[in-house]
């Protein structure tokens, strides 16, 4: 049986120890609680630094838009929509980004990033510098063993040749001192 002793029989020295006791044991609880909750929640924001997919401007060849979407990161995949009529006439996958539900830690999604016209093919560059070409006619999709070199996309035009913008323009005219006939 464990007595209890009166408020007014503890020393001062003894009333302080147990405020300090007392306070300290409130900290503790406080800094327990901070700890768990970091331990709980900051690694979901470690994963999450995924920056937003590339925007892949729309090609326009031969009347057909093709666009590549880059919606949900699951599966790369371009359609083709008729220019005239806004209807969708295909969409054809190009590759897929496998998801491994096993895996520690899971893989960031690659998503196209430029897209091109040559020689009658779409030519698709994927983030990871995968290329891909879709035959616009059979509608097959064939892995390349290099990127393509650089070149203009079909809605867009070449810079004319041998010309100056005129931001660039330089005016040539002789001074007037100089034509005055000294």
């Amino acid at each position: 049986m464990a007595t209890t002793v009166p408020h007014s029989r503890l020393t001062p020295q003894l009333r302080r120890g147990f405020v300090v006791v007392v306070s300290l044991l409130h900290a503790m609880r406080h800094l327990i609680t901070t700890l768990v909750l970091l331990a709980v929640f900051v690694p979901g924001i470690a994963y999450a630094k995924r920056k937003a997919p590339p925007k892949v401007e729309p090609v326009i060849y031969e009347g057909v838009r093709y666009n590549a979407p880059n919606d949900n990161g699951r599966r790369a995949y371009v359609q083709a929509w008729a220019t005239t009529t806004n209807k969708m006439l295909w969409k054809v996958t190009v590759f897929r980004n496998r998801i491994d539900p096993m895996a520690e830690e899971a893989m960031p999604p690659v998503y196209i990033k430029k897209m091109s016209i040559s020689d009658g093919k779409l030519i698709l560059v994927a983030e990871n510098d995968r290329a891909y070409s879709v035959n616009l006619k059979t509608r097959t999709v064939k892995r390349l063993k290099q990127s393509p070199p650089e070149k203009t996309q079909a809605n867009k035009s070449p810079a004319p040749v041998g010309r100056l913008s005129s931001a660039f323009a330089v005016d040539i005219t002789a001074p007037a001192w100089l034509s005055s006939g000294r």
